[in-house]
Formats: structure tokens, sequence, C-alpha cells
């Protein structure tokens, strides 16, 4: 698979570019799928007056993010360690991307929490909508090995964004 990604694209790290379209993904997955679930796991804390639903959203996305973000810089630093190259060219543009990613994870996992709620079987929708989703968010090619008759499409998947976006960050001659 190594060997196909480096016919096309030669200058750019197979690893950094997996882990920046593998990460960004998983954080989505995993915050809008345990923010669906977090009044059930939750119910104990409703007890106290001033917690509400949203913050046990929020608090578990926060949680999500701190251990991501510390997989992120330690495979980063491994892949480092293992001689593969790449420079953080736009350290902004990486942290703002992986906010706004946190906030549609969120605002994803409570549109489903609230819906669910009231329809108890769409709790198990989310969970199915995510396996497809994995193939058409570009996490194991690039969005230009894709002919652009089909971008109007794809374009339409804000993870497709963040996943280029993250890219493009971190490897200089990587461009979405």
């Amino acid at each position: 698979f190594g060997y196909i990604m480096h016919r096309t694209m030669p200058d750019i790290s197979f690893p950094v570019f997996l882990l920046n379209g593998l990460i960004p993904f998983f954080i989505f997955s995993s915050i809008s799928k345990r923010s669906v679930s977090a009044i059930e796991a939750n119910q104990g804390l409703f007890n106290y007056r001033p917690v509400k639903p949203i913050d046990t959203i929020i608090a578990r996305a926060l949680l999500e993010t701190l251990i991501y973000v510390s997989v992120y810089i330690l495979l980063m630093l491994i892949v480092r360690m293992a001689g593969e190259y790449f420079e953080i060219t736009n350290f902004l543009q990486l942290v703002a991307t992986w906010s706004l990613l946190i906030i549609l994870s969120c605002s994803v996992g409570l549109i489903f929490m609230v819906v669910g709620k009231t329809f108890p079987e769409m709790q198990k929708v989310l969970p199915i909508l995510l396996k497809p989703l994995y193939f058409i968010s570009c996490i194991m090619f690039p969005l230009h090995s894709i002919p652009k008759q089909y971008w109007s499409y794809l374009l339409w998947n804000p993870l497709v964004h963040v996943v280029e976006l993250s890219r493009e960050a971190v490897m200089p001659g990587y461009i979405s």
C-alpha cells in the first residue's frame, strides 16, 4: 500500500498522510457516538441542579479531544523518530481545523441524542452511518486522486475538508 502511495504522491510520507486522515475521523466518530449516549451514561449527575445534558456532551468531547490529541502527538513523534520527514507548516490551520471538527462532532452527537431520546431506534443509526463515511472521507487516499467530476459530491462531506486541511497543515508538499 505504501508503494502505491509513493507512486501517486512521491514527496509525502505515507505514515504522516495516514495519521492525518485517521485521527480526525476517529475524533469525529468517537465524540459523536459518545455524545448520543451521554444522557443514559450520566443519569446520576442530573440529580444536581446545575448539571445539564449539554454539560455531559462538552465534558465527553473535552476528554476525547485530550485523548486523541495526546495519541496524535505521540504517534507523530514516533513517526519522526522512525525517520519520516514532516514539517508543521501551518499550526494555526491545524488547530482551527480540529477545533471546528470538535464543534461539528458535538453538534452531530447532540442532534442524534435529542432525536434518539424521542425515537430510541435512532441511536443505532449513527454507528451505521459512520461505517460508509470512513470510505468517502478521503482517509486512505488523497482527494486529487479522484476524478474531478465526482468532487462535487465528495465535497459535501465536511470530513473531507478536515482531512485535507489537516494534511495541508502538516505536509509542505501537500496541496488540498
